[in-house]
């Protein structure tokens, strides 16, 4: 069972961390995976140390992490330079790529890096959907995602609307008066926070038509919420002055409100009527607590919660509990948490293991992870990903990636899969940053079921069956060095033995089983 646990809710079992659960129990596990604290030594030590050959059209440059920890100011500083380098515009978002991957095959706070992911998909944004975002995009992941992942929702919904990279990606930063831009209000609304569900135009065309609406408590909203919201938002904008501009605004890269350009006549949202020229954001963010407050919002955000850490179809016993929990915590600073905490001790959680499909960046960390390579992050990884569907940061539309197990395990994706698993196994000595030594990782077993078991209870969890394991055996080591004299494994032909050790691993790898979570 702690196996299955680990492998939903961490990028790979180590046999460290099923020892540390082993000894520490599944409560106390989850309790200090939800305190994850500063020190991350090995992390820590990788970070330092990193370095990565990017590749910019035709230019190749090795890279640290010497922009992913810049302040928004100095990086808006690149663009404020002629000619602007697109090298060192484009590179702070393959740090912060790099960063990721560092932090899930090494931290030992796996769920929260989990989490940081989920919330990744949840707030989206596209890094090549513009330049501005792929310059900030270290300080949203950063400032914005890392910094909230387990803490109030309320802060954290405020945290995106006012970043650089959400303005940008919405094209809230250019929206003013007549006409408001309805991107980002659009999207609030039904991605962010009360759901698609919640849309309710195609039964109501007018506000007052909308059960609650006369009480300031509609049931959903209706496209006349949406053009006014686009209106309270009108002047969320970014300093974002270019050399060639004009504009009026300072040019910092960091969240600008310009006031002269709010729509400061009266609103009414959600049946709630806003009077004209009020204080400097305050429609924005009385929308904020509203859309934050509604219970949709609540069902919306616990549903796809419960469907991330359990199934894709999860039992609503499990929402309806995480619903309260998120209702009672609302201005509690660890919300989240605790809602996290009640799904991941549930009883559905525990039904729910094994039941969906490893995303491609899962199978891969599980997998180095796993079997124990030594990896640091190099840029055809990225691609690796991509072939199978994973646009890490990347993902055009709005919605975030899909997490649905359906959507990975199609015939196009699962044969990427399978090749680039086996490639990586054979390939493995191709990149410096990554080492494998299977015969060293292998224990002396003599018996060559046993030593095919070994690798299927580190990879599994468990043994194979013996239907499983004959046609292994025959396939795997049908000509191996074989004394049938003494019934052992001659270990004089060590490249020899170390190929079969890959087209094991491979084989083990690219199993249904090691494709669950």
């Amino acid at each position: 069972m702690n196996f299955k646990r680990l492998n939903r809710v961490t990028y790979g079992v180590t046999e460290e961390s099923l020892k540390e659960l082993n000894s520490m129990g599944w409560e106390s596990w989850v309790d200090e995976q939800l305190e994850p604290k500063d020190a991350d030594a090995e992390v820590d030590s990788r970070i330092k140390n990193f370095k990565m050959t990017i590749e910019w059209e035709g230019r190749n440059k090795r890279v640290g992490f010497e922009r992913y920890f810049e302040t928004a100011k100095n990086l808006w500083q690149i663009t404020q330079t002629q000619p602007i380098d697109q090298f060192e515009v484009h590179r702070p978002a393959y740090e912060a790529i790099a960063y990721s991957w560092i932090k899930q095959m090494h931290s030992k706070w796996q769920l929260n890096e989990i989490m940081v992911e989920f919330w990744h998909n949840h707030f989206n944004v596209s890094i090549e959907s513009d330049e501005a975002i792929s310059l900030l995009f270290p300080i949203y992941d950063r400032e914005v995602i890392r910094k909230h992942t387990f803490g109030n929702f309320r802060k954290f919904l405020e945290a995106t609307a006012k970043s650089p990279c959400m303005l940008f990606y919405l094209d809230n930063v250019h929206s003013k008066a007549s006409p408001a831009n309805e991107n980002y209000a659009r999207e609030l609304m039904e991605l962010h926070t009360m759901g698609e569900d919640a849309y309710v135009n195609h039964l109501y065309q007018d506000w007052e038509d909308v059960p609650g609406a006369k009480e300031g408590k509609p049931i959903g909203f209706i496209d006349e919420d949406i053009y006014e919201i686009a209106r309270a938002f009108t002047g969320w904008s970014v300093g974002h002055k270019m050399k060639w501009t004009e504009e009026a605004v300072p040019a910092t890269g960091e969240f600008f409100y310009n006031d002269t350009v709010h729509d400061h006549y009266q609103k009414r949202i959600f049946g709630v009527d806003f009077d004209s020229h009020r204080a400097p954001m305050q429609d924005a963010l009385d929308v904020l607590d509203m859309v934050a407050s509604h219970p949709a919002t609540g069902k919306f955000l616990c549903k796809k919660l419960c469907t991330w850490l359990i199934s894709d179809n999860p039992p609503q016993s499990i929402i309806d509990k995480a619903v309260k929990v998120w209702n009672d915590n609302y201005e509690a600073d660890d919300q989240i948490q605790k809602v996290v905490k009640v799904i991941l001790m549930s009883k559905e959680f525990e039904t729910g293991l094994d039941s969906k499909i490893k995303r491609p960046n899962v199978v891969m960390s599980s997998f180095f992870r796993t079997v124990g390579v030594e990896f640091m992050p190099f840029a055809d990884y990225y691609w690796y990903l991509q072939q199978m569907g994973y646009a890490q940061y990347n993902w055009g539309p709005p919605t975030g990636q899909p997490d649905n197990s359906e959507y990975w395990v199609n015939s196009y994706m699962m044969l990427k899969r399978w090749n680039i698993l086996g490639g990586t196994v054979y390939a493995h000595d191709s990149y410096d940053e990554v080492h494998m030594d299977l015969p060293k990782s292998t224990p002396i077993i003599d018996d060559l079921g046993e030593t095919i078991q070994y690798w299927a209870k580190k990879m599994h969890g468990k043994p194979l069956s013996e239907k499983a394991l004959a046609p292994l055996k025959k396939v795997m080591w049908e000509d191996i060095d074989y004394d049938t004299t003494f019934g052992k494994i001659r270990k004089n032909h060590p490249k020899w033995y170390d190929h079969k050790l890959r087209a094991l691993i491979a084989m083990l790898a690219c199993s249904p089983e090691f494709q669950k979570r």
